[in-house]
C-alpha cells in the first residue's frame, strides 16, 4: 500500500518514487482550468495509477474516487479527470446544486455527499461513512484561505479556515488510512496550496 505526499518539485517526485512512495503535485487554485488539467494528467502518470489493470468493462466493478471539495476549483478538475479514466466518484462539498450539476456531465456513477467540513462532529460522521465503502483513492482537496490585515480579518473566518484545511484533513485522512490499511490497499492525496512553499505575501501570513 503507498501513500503520497504533496510537493511542487519534480526532483523530489522522482526521488521519492525512487523509493517507492507515490507522489502528489500542489497546484494552485488560480491556475487556468487548461493547465490544471494538464498539470492533473502529469500528476497520474507519477502516481502511476493504470487504470487498464482495473476491470471497468463491469460497471459494478468500477474503482471509487473520493473527492473532498468537490464542487469547484481543483476538485471539480479532479473529478472530470478521474470520471475520464472509469472511476466511479463520491463528491463531497457544502454545495450540493453545483455538484448536482457535475454529476451530470460525467460519464460514470456518482454518490454526493453534503457536508461542512469546517463542523468537527461533520468530520467524524463522514469519516466512519467514507471509511465502510470500498473506496480506492481519497484525496483530502477541500480548503481556502484569507487575504488581509491581521487585526481587521473575521476571526471566525480564520477557525473555519483551521477546522477546514488543518482538523477535516486530520481527521478524514486518520479514518481512510485504517480502513486502507484493513484492505491493504489505497491511495491518499492531500492538495495543498503552492503558497504554502513560496515566501509570504503581503497579507498572507
Amino acid at each position: 500500500m503507498k501513500f503520497f505526499i504533496d510537493t511542487a518539485n519534480v526532483e523530489d517526485i522522482k526521488k521519492a518514487n525512487d523509493m517507492g512512495v507515490i507522489c502528489g503535485i500542489c497546484v494552485s487554485a488560480h491556475l487556468t482550468q487548461v493547465y490544471m488539467r494538464n498539470m492533473l494528467y502529469n500528476l497520474c502518470a507519477e502516481m502511476r495509477i493504470n487504470m487498464n489493470n482495473i476491470n471497468n468493462s463491469n460497471k459494478s466493478s468500477r474503482a471509487v474516487a473520493c473527492i473532498t471539495g468537490a464542487s469547484s476549483g481543483i476538485g471539480r478538475e479532479m473529478a472530470k479527470l478521474l470520471s475520464k479514466k472509469g472511476y466511479d466518484l463520491i463528491l463531497v462539498s457544502r454545495n450540493t446544486k453545483e455538484m448536482l450539476l457535475l454529476s451530470q456531465q460525467l460519464s460514470t456513477r456518482c454518490e454526493i455527499i453534503t457536508c461542512d467540513l469546517s463542523d468537527e462532529n461533520a468530520c467524524i460522521k463522514l469519516g466512519r461513512t467514507l471509511a465502510k465503502k470500498d473506496i480506492y483513492i481519497f484525496i483530502n482537496n477541500a480548503g481556502f484561505g484569507d487575504l488581509g490585515s491581521f487585526d481587521k480579518t473575521s476571526l471566525n473566518k480564520e477557525l473555519s479556515m483551521i477546522n477546514v484545511n488543518i482538523k477535516a484533513t486530520h481527521i478524514l485522512t486518520k479514518y481512510m488510512v485504517k480502513a486502507f490499511k484493513k484492505r491493504n490497499r489505497g491511495y491518499i492525496m492531500n492538495v495543498a496550496s503552492s503558497a504554502g512553499l513560496l515566501p509570504g505575501g503581503p497579507y498572507m501570513s
